[in-house]
């Protein structure tokens, strides 16, 4: 660090948000560059270890951003406190010093064996030191002392170890040191601190040892509890500041070392016809995708802004912005505003994905699609409101791309083989039967419980009213018949209140109930894997469109639930219509036009992103198959919104003409 007195700014505050973003683009680029690398086999000792602390390095620097308020991931932080900053600033640096000592830096064999011998005799007299206090078995114990003979025999035999002081090596063939040469000497080699940031990583390191130079003047201007002080937020800022320059040295030092597997040939490989027409074919299919935004960013994106929230006229594209972009008071490149939230490349790129793609969802009878996606092929061919004109035109700009109207797969409005025949009466039943063999069940144990919200029952205290509804509410839900009574709840609180459309002056009461003993279910929110069909063929895709259609599949999805009660279930387990906006997901996400459950490993995304709920047959609760563990009344105190804008597409109607039917779509309903 040089030069930082004449390039602080006044305010602690405008030091701290120039210095912040600095860091975030730093840490993300050096992920990156580690992504890059993951994977590929070692060439040599030292890419090994420089791939594993390279690796702790960059999760180190992202533990800073914890402790950052206004970073990313504690945007809404307001905890200030440097001295819980310091221990962390002081592993990135010492990561990095350890990353250049035993990877990057190039010395020559003899040296660089011994300086691996050293830190692995250290890290054994560690672990001997540790077992020993630890009370574990001699035979353990034993194992290290040999371990650490072997390695104090092969460290006096190495050339480079015999040339150096018999002080020094006396002390490292105890054990005493994890490295030959001390901080200082390779910071020297590393060339990044001046003494003046040399004096400030030893203050960094003073409250890491909680020296009483860290709590000496705890209270003095707010100092040491948390609160925002000129203080605090001065050595933050300065703290990250010495923490970007090693990342960065790191980064550029391991590109360097592993620069052979970075480097990406730019000599186009010469290929067979077929694979030029295949190329072909795929790069027109392409043309007509949208955009991933790992496209915005694989060219080494510095993470410098380039527009902010104040360069948008569209009040939800500006709102977006502000949400996704990053706090910086330097000013903005396009417009000047220094306040505004500014928006790196990758922000842009997002907040077109966010606005013009998720904000532009359809939802036909069945299914969903975006009307609007955007690539670098295609010229933007959407017409927009005036006030939006502008601001589209920035974007293109921004990020050299068209957006246009997307033409779905037509398994994305509906036209999956399984889902048309379950709406087919004649071939409903043979559907239902391989729901019933593929789909796996779920025991509900008796040290499980679930919730049953009802509004303002007649006698709130009654066990029965938190029963089945009565035969006169019957045939109303999504499963239930006049002839199956269904008790509905779910293990989601919030999705009860979401189920039962509660209001802020309903009387409203929760059951926590229990089952007595185990009930076996039909799990239809489960993702089960299907290797060898498509979309188009995939039972779980159909199931998946159903429970998030409205009251006309009611039909079909009460007809699966007397199908799975005459064949012994006590109940079913299925995706409740309010999952995604319990979970924020996007509804049948998709790269390149295929869905992202017949990915392999994605289906445990798509598990984590369904809430569940439980339908119980019968009268469960005077069954004694359940049964009431308490009642409580619920308040509501406060409620959220997270809101998504989307453009408004005064050509709408060519983005609409697959979704003809959604205008005959009802809202859920249920008991």
């Amino acid at each position: 660090m040089t030069g930082t007195d004449s390039n602080t700014p006044q305010s602690a505050t405008e030091y701290y948000w120039s210095e912040l973003p600095k860091y975030i683009a730093a840490v993300e680029h050096a992920i990156a560059t580690s992504q890059k690398i993951a994977m590929r086999p070692s060439d040599s000792r030292r890419q090994y270890w420089a791939s594993v602390l390279f690796t702790r390095l960059c999760s180190a620097a992202t533990s800073v951003l914890h402790l950052c308020p206004g970073s990313p991931v504690n945007r809404d932080g307001k905890h200030w406190d440097f001295s819980y900053l310091a221990p962390i600033i002081r592993s990135v640096v010492q990561t990095a010093l350890m990353l250049f000592y035993l990877g990057t830096e190039a010395v020559g064999e003899d040296e660089s064996r011994a300086r691996l011998l050293v830190m692995q005799l250290r890290d054994c007299m560690e672990r001997l030191l540790l077992f020993q206090n630890g009370g574990a078995d001699q035979k353990q114990i034993d194992g290290f002392e040999k371990q650490a003979s072997q390695l104090r025999s092969e460290l006096k035999s190495n050339p480079y170890f015999a040339r150096l002081p018999s002080r020094i090596r006396r002390s490292l063939i105890r054990g005493d040191r994890a490295t030959i040469l001390t901080d200082d000497q390779i910071l020297d080699r590393l060339g990044v601190l001046d003494p003046q940031g040399r004096g400030l990583l030893r203050f960094c390191s003073s409250h890491a040892d909680v020296s009483p130079l860290s709590y000496y003047r705890t209270g003095d201007n707010n100092r040491g509890r948390g609160e925002e002080n000129e203080i605090d937020v001065n050595y933050s800022a300065t703290a990250v500041a010495i923490a970007r320059e090693f990342v960065q040295r790191a980064d550029s030092d391991i590109q360097i070392l592993f620069r052979d597997a970075l480097t990406v040939s730019s000599v186009k490989k010469p290929s067979a016809a077929r694979d030029e027409r295949f190329e072909s074919a795929f790069n027109y299919v392409k043309s007509w995708q949208g955009s991933h935004l790992d496209e915005f960013t694989k060219d080494g994106d510095p993470g410098t802004p380039l527009l902010c929230s104040d360069c948008f006229h569209d009040e939800g594209l500006r709102l977006t912005s502000a949400e996704v972009g990053q706090k910086d008071m330097s000013g903005c490149p396009n417009c000047g505003s220094q306040s505004s939230m500014k928006l790196t490349k990758k922000h842009v790129a997002f907040l077109a994905q966010r606005f013009f793609v998720r904000g532009s969802i359809r939802r036909p009878t069945y299914g969903g699609y975006p009307a609007v996606q955007f690539n670098t092929q295609q010229p933007t061919s959407i017409d927009v409101a005036p006030w939006l004109e502008p601001d589209i035109q920035l974007i293109e700009k921004t990020l050299q791309v068209g957006f246009f109207h997307y033409a779905p797969r037509l398994w994305m409005v509906g036209e999956v083989e399984p889902l048309k025949a379950l709406q087919n009466a004649n071939s409903r039943a043979e559907v239902i039967s391989r729901i019933l063999n593929d789909f796996p069940g779920r025991i509900l144990d008796i040290d499980e419980h679930f919730y049953r919200v009802r509004t303002a029952p007649a006698h709130p205290d009654s066990f029965s009213e938190y029963d089945s509804p009565p035969g006169e509410k019957l045939g109303k839900g999504r499963l239930d018949t006049l002839e199956l009574p269904i008790l509905y709840g779910s293990q989601d609180l919030e999705v009860c209140l979401h189920e039962c459309r509660v209001a802020a002056e309903d009387e409203i009461f929760i059951a926590t109930l229990a089952p007595l003993r185990r009930l076996r279910l039909l799990n239809l929110a489960e993702v089960p894997w299907e290797e060898t069909v498509t979309e188009f063929e995939s039972l779980d895709m159909a199931i998946h469109m159903l429970f998030l259609a409205g009251s006309h599949s009611y039909e079909i999805s009460r007809e699966i639930a007397s199908a799975a009660h005459r064949n012994g279930f006590d109940g079913l387990v299925y995706p409740s219509y309010f999952t995604l906006l319990r979970t924020g997901a996007t509804p049948f996400e998709t790269t390149l036009g295929l869905s992202h459950r017949r990915f392999p490993g994605f289906p445990e995304y798509a598990r984590q992103n369904t809430i569940s709920n439980l339908a119980l047959f019968g009268s469960p609760i005077a069954e004694g198959l359940v049964t009431v563990r308490c009642i409580d009344r619920v308040m509501l105190n406060k409620v959220e919104y997270k809101l998504n804008f989307g453009p408004l597409l005064t050509d709408a109607s060519r983005s609409d003409k697959a979704a003809a039917s959604s205008s005959s779509r009802k809202p859920d309903q249920q008991s």
